[in-house]
């Protein structure tokens, strides 16, 4: 009786482990919908809109969803929508038109460097864009109890060295969030504290 006693508490031990991991979001669980809540109060949820593109709704607890983030390949703006109440609001809508499909845009690599040049309608205006990116070597990100390979890319625009977007790429998942910018030598960070699947 104790060995059988043994064996049960043995495997109840070794199951933790397990069921701990598989709580972890993988990219299965984009057809659910991934849930990223950042430390500042963010929660943005990640779902494929077609196989190129992934829409992010984000907002906080009290007000909901405020805005939507169309990403190419988990990671390139295409559309930023504001939303009021839960509907688009057309006049407030950013389009960024690359030069080449969602389909085609660079994949996301350590240690690399790449210029993009959309254009951009934004609010009436119709402009170009040089866009430049260079992403960091590839490193553990610990978000709550789960463990993910990470990229950080730095994104700066044109010829204003006073502002940088710093995003931070989840190669599982393939999905990009906002971590942290910089402006005028003063950098705000916005790490993630927990990531789940929609239930």
């Amino acid at each position: 009786m104790d060995s059988l006693k043994t064996a049960f508490l043995l495997a109840a031990v070794g199951a933790t482990p397990l069921a701990a991991q598989t709580a972890c979001p993988t990219a299965e669980d984009l057809g659910a919908g991934v849930q990223l809540t950042l430390e500042d109060g963010t929660i943005e949820t990640f779902r494929p809109l077609t196989a190129d593109v992934i829409r992010v709704t984000g907002g906080d607890v009290d007000e909901g969803e405020t805005y939507s983030l169309d990403l190419g390949k988990g990671v390139f703006t295409l559309v930023f929508q504001d939303l009021y109440e839960g509907e688009l609001d057309a006049s407030a809508r950013s389009v960024y038109a690359y030069p080449v499909p969602p389909g085609e845009l660079p994949d996301i690599t350590p240690n690399a460097t790449f210029e993009l040049q959309p254009v951009v309608l934004e609010f009436g205006d119709l402009y170009g864009e040089s866009e430049r990116y260079e992403t960091s070597a590839a490193y553990d990100l610990q978000i709550g109890d789960c463990t993910y390979e990470a990229i950080d890319i730095l994104v700066s625009y044109g010829d204003d060295d006073t502002y940088v977007d710093g995003l931070t790429y989840i190669t599982e998942l393939g999905i990009a969030y906002l971590a942290f910018w910089v402006e005028s030598d003063e950098r705000t960070d916005t790490p993630a504290a927990n990531i789940t699947v929609v239930q």
